[in-house]
Parts: structure tokens; C-alpha cells; sequence
């Protein structure tokens, strides 16, 4: 092992680094040192996130205020470990297609070639983003697990021929060499061929291929986070920034997530990217240390054993000690041709096709898993993010529309006036026909199923205006819930009372529910006349807090929101 020493070195940072990761939802803030506004002795806004590099912040922080220091730390299990699983599927599933194709099925090998042809001119990112774009896009909310696992079976399935045909050329190599070969003369079968002699072989290859294979995933992963393909989904309106609209942002914070979504404002806050990117570089460049390290190790290997065999063969040819004699030669009866070939082959028919059945069933599962994920239409956010269950799948379960090429920017403002000055009052229990009155038609309408506590499941219709900004659920044919988010533009230093009078909702007591430590989340219950509940959810920095999300619901029976799925049958 000691000659192996970057190798030990570079997997014992990775180790480390990861279990941190693991270990970070235990002991790692969960809105990760969020700070959005930075005041002076006399309480005056000097600044507003994104903060620059700083002893708080050694990475500084995102639009939203959060640490990407923390950020990097929580999602990088998600990074490290989907890659590792997509390299060992690869090379599991690769090697042993390519053993198959090169015992058992040669003729099979030029239309194997033929039917992955286009895997070999057309980049492997566009492959990736031509399979994914119909599951795992960012405007596509699905489960995460289940988003997770039809990525992971995308970037195992776009470098499967390109493994498989390594292997092969690996395993032809190997078996031109001559004790395989005496080996194969003298009557052994495929499966003794592989076990004695080519095994040993296989952990060193086996080892080097992760190893590349690894790499290849995590520039992939990286490339396809600029696409706004992050691992395990995306939650349509997750970085609301001050002056842009709100941008997709990664579900499970992994880098190329992190990467992706704010790569918009690179230009303008560079950190934000630079410090993910340096990341990524570290750890690619670990892993880079420990393919070179096997490689120069197993060249050595393969020199010493190439300088032994001419040092035998030298001793052997300058030997003048063996003569030829009548006793040198030993006279073995050799069987007819034909019982040799009888001994060879004989029982190969049968292995021939016990392998190709298995190797049938475990293709068709693999095609298989990406409908199974297709079929599943429901949206259930509450176990992958907490903080945005409700948002996100109120928000991003319908497709988005593509944002012209040269936007209305008049129209652009007029939708976020509509949102700055909102008013509850105005649309509380109103039909639909009297919102469009006073808010004109929606920018998106959908049929969705509500699930409440005590598994209450009501049919409802929702409106959303603003750039998604306000949304309006209509149940029984009015407006039941309605939702601002973010509500940034409340002054809330002017009094909450005051700040939600403004919006049309009377608030003079509130109750605090759920308030625990600094920088959590808090919830506000109101007991107003003509609304039932208002819930506003803030996150404190110090005494300083900032308004995220204002929610008003008519009734109590209709809080909270267990469940949102989308109304297919309509």
C-alpha cells in the first residue's frame, strides 16, 4: 500500500469531505446562515445579499443570503454519490456486455456498433439533455427520488456502448496472449478462461475504467447543470433575487445545481459560480492524481514483467547446458481431429443461451424503470424540501411558457406592479368571473386535487398572476386561498399590522407558531374577519426580519395543504 500513497490520500480527502455532507442536515444550519440585508448602529440598510467573500461567509453568499460554503457542503453528497453509482453501473453492466460480445456472441459485435452508432459523433451532452428533457427538466416537478433515478439511468445509458466496446477491446487483447491461448487448446471453457486467467486482470482495468468513468460523470453532471438539468429536479421559483424574476434553483443543492442557477449573474457577482467551479476542479482534480498514480503502476508492472521474460528468454538462449538427446522428446498419442473439437466445444450451445437470457431480461428491466418513472403524474413535495413544498408545487407542476427571444418589458413591469400591489381583500371569496374583473385573465390556469389533514381531498382550480407571484385557488367556485410570494416588497419595519392593512387585511393580535432559534422559519396565525387564517412566513437575522411568503386562507378546514397534485383527468 505504500506505493500507493496519492491514491490513499486523494480517496481519504474525498472521504472526509463527503461525510461531512452526510452528516450536515444533523448538525448544519438548515437555511444556512441566511442573511439578506446588513444594517448600521442606526438600523439604515448598508447592504443587501449577494455578500462578496468574508470571514462570515468565506464563499459568500447567494441572492437568496445564503452561505455557498454550507450550500457546497450539504449538496456535495448528492454530486459524489450519484456519480459513483453511475460509474459503477457503467462499468458493471459495460464490462460484462463486452466479455458476452467477445466469448459468446462475436458476430453480435458490428450490429451492436451500428445500432449505438450515433453515440459516437453526436456529443454526449446532447444526448443526455435529448433523454432528460421530457422528466428532469427544470419547468418538470416530480418527485426527487424519482427524478433522481431517471438521471442516474440517462448518464449510465449514454456512455454504456462506449464502455461496452472498451471492454471488449480490453478482453480481445487479453485473450490473444499465449497461456490463454494454450489454455483454450487444451479443452478449457469460456467460464475457466475468465475465472483463472482474466480475473486478475479485470480488478486492475475494472479499477483504472472507475476511475476514468468517474471523471467523465462529474463533467457531464457540470455541463448539464448549465441546462438547468439538476440532479434530483428543480423548483421553478427558487431564487427570487431583488430586480430579476425568480430563476429555477436546485432542489437538492448539488454543485452543477448550484452552478446552473445562478449562472445568469455571473457576470455581476462572480463568486457565487467561481467558488462551485473551484470545487468541482478540486475534487476532479483529486481524482485525476489517482488515475495518473494506477496508470504509471500498472505501465511498471507490465515493464517488469516484459524484462523478466527477456532476461528468461536471454538465460535460456546463451545455455549451453541443455543438448538434445533421445530422451528429450516424449511420444503423445494425439486423438483425431475430430474428438478434439468434439471435447472443446461440447456444452457451449446451452451457456450460450442461458447468457443471452440473462442478459435480455437485464436490458428490458433497464428500458423499462424510465416508464415506470413516466407514469407516476403525481406531485408530493412534503419529503424533499420543506421549506418550498408548497411553493413549488403550486408553482412549477405545469409546463412554463419559453420566454420570447426580445421580452415586453412594459408587460414585464405591468405584472410586477400587479404583484407589488395586491390586495387581499379585493379577491377574497370572489367567483372567478369577479377576479378576472379585477385582476383580468391569468397568466396560467390549472385543475388541481388538494389533500388536508385527515386525508381531505378537494377539487380545486388555480390562477396564477404576477410571473407566478400570486396565486389564487379557487374551491367550490371561489377563492379560498391566496398566496403572495416573496413578499420582499412589504415594508414590514413599519409594523406588521400596518404592512398587511396595507394589503387589505385587518391584523391587530397574531399568534407565533413554531418559533425556535435564530434564522428559523416563524409562522404568524391571525384570526381576522372574512379571512379565517393569514400565515406569514419570515426568516429572522437578528431583530432584522424579511417577509418570504403570505398566505390567506378563507376557511380553516382548507389549512394546511397537505398535498398538491395536478387534475389530469380534465
Amino acid at each position: 500500500m505504500k506505493s500507493y500513497k496519492k491514491t490513499i490520500i486523494g480517496t481519504g480527502i474525498i472521504f472526509i469531505v463527503l461525510l461531512m455532507s452526510l452528516l450536515y442536515p444533523v448538525f448544519g444550519p438548515e437555511d444556512y446562515n441566511k442573511q439578506t440585508l446588513i444594517y448600521d448602529d442606526n438600523g439604515s440598510v448598508i447592504g443587501k445579499a449577494p455578500f462578496p467573500p468574508s470571514l462570515s461567509h468565506p464563499f459568500g453568499t447567494d441572492e437568496n443570503g445564503q452561505d455557498i460554503m454550507l450550500m457546497m457542503i450539504d449538496g456535495m453528497k448528492v454530486t459524489v454519490l450519484c456519480a459513483i453509482l453511475v460509474t459503477v453501473l457503467r462499468v458493471i453492466f459495460g464490462g460484462l456486455t463486452g466479455i458476452i460480445f467477445s466469448f459468446w456472441l462475436p458476430r453480435a459485435v458490428p450490429y451492436f456498433k451500428d445500432l449505438f452508432i450515433g453515440f459516437r459523433y453526436v456529443p454526449t451532452l446532447i444526448i443526455a439533455i435529448t433523454f432528460m428533457s421530457p422528466i428532469a427538466s427544470a419547468t418538470n416537478q416530480l418527485p426527487m427520488m424519482y427524478t433522481m433515478m431517471f438521471q442516474i439511468f440517462v448518464l449510465f445509458l449514454v456512455a454504456f456502448p462506449t464502455v461496452t466496446l472498451s471492454s471488449l477491446e480490453i478482453v480481445n487483447d487479453l485473450r490473444k496472449r499465449t497461456f490463454i491461448e494454450s489454455s483454450n487448446l487444451m479443452g478449457a471453457n469460456n467460464l475457466f478462461l475468465i475465472r483463472r486467467h482474466l480475473l486478475p486482470y479485470f480488478k486492475s482495468y475494472g479499477l483504472l475504467m472507475m476511475v476514468q468513468q468517474f471523471l467523465a460523470t462529474l463533467v457531464l453532471i457540470m455541463h448539464l447543470g448549465l441546462f438547468e438539468f439538476f440532479l434530483g429536479g428543480a423548483v421553478a421559483e427558487g431564487i427570487f433575487g431583488y430586480d430579476t424574476p425568480p430563476r429555477a434553483a436546485s432542489l437538492s443543492n448539488e454543485w452543477s445545481g448550484l452552478i446552473g442557477q445562478n449562472f445568469e449573474v455571473f457576470v455581476h457577482f462572480p463568486w457565487i459560480v467561481l467558488c462551485v467551479m473551484l470545487g468541482f476542479f478540486f475534487l476532479i482534480g483529486i481524482v485525476n492524481m489517482i488515475k495518473k498514480e494506477l496508470e504509471e503502476k500498472m505501465k511498471q508492472d507490465y515493464i517488469m514483467v516484459k524484462k523478466k521474460k527477456e532476461i528468461v528468454a536471454e538465460e535460456i538462449q546463451n545455455s549451453n547446458k541443455h543438448t538434445l538427446n533421445s530422451t528429450s522428446f516424449v511420444f503423445v498419442k494425439y486423438p483425431h481431429k475430430d474428438s478434439v473439437q468434439h471435447t472443446i466445444h461440447t456444452g457451449r450451445n446451452g451457456k450460450k443461451v442461458a447468457v443471452a437470457i440473462i442478459s435480455a431480461g437485464i436490458a428490458a428491466s433497464l428500458f423499462i424503470i424510465p416508464f415506470m418513472v413516466g407514469e407516476k403524474k403525481g406531485v408530493n413535495f412534503a419529503a424533499d424540501k420543506k421549506d418550498r413544498a408548497v411553493t413549488a408545487s403550486t408553482k412549477a407542476s405545469a409546463p412554463v411558457k419559453v420566454k420570447p427571444v426580445q421580452p415586453n418589458l412594459e408587460e414585464e413591469k405591468k405584472k410586477m406592479e400587479l404583484a407589488k400591489n395586491f390586495n387581499f381583500s379585493k379577491v377574497n371569496n370572489k367567483t372567478e368571473d369577479e377576479v378576472k374583473e379585477v385582476l383580468g385573465e391569468p397568466e396560467k390556469s390549472r385543475k388541481l386535487i388538494l389533500t388536508f389533514e385527515g386525508d381531505l381531498k378537494v377539487p380545486a382550480v388555480s390562477y396564477s398572476y404576477g410571473n407566478s407571484r400570486v396565486e389564487i385557488i379557487f374551491i367550490e367556485g371561489s377563492a379560498k386561498i391566496m398566496t403572495l410570494f416573496p413578499a420582499s416588497y412589504c415594508d414590514y419595519f413599519k409594523g406588521l399590522s400596518q404592512c398587511l392593512a396595507g394589503m387589505g387585511i385587518k391584523a391587530d393580535k397574531f399568534e407565533i407558531k413554531g418559533q425556535t432559534e435564530m434564522q428559523s422559519k416563524i409562522k404568524h396565525a391571525y384570526n381576522v374577519s372574512g379571512m379565517e387564517f393569514i400565515e406569514v412566513e419570515r426568516y429572522t437575522m437578528g431583530t432584522n426580519p424579511e417577509i418570504a411568503r403570505i398566505m390567506a386562507v378563507t376557511e380553516k378546514k382548507y389549512n394546511p395543504i397537505i398535498n398538491i397534485d395536478v387534475d389530469y383527468s380534465q
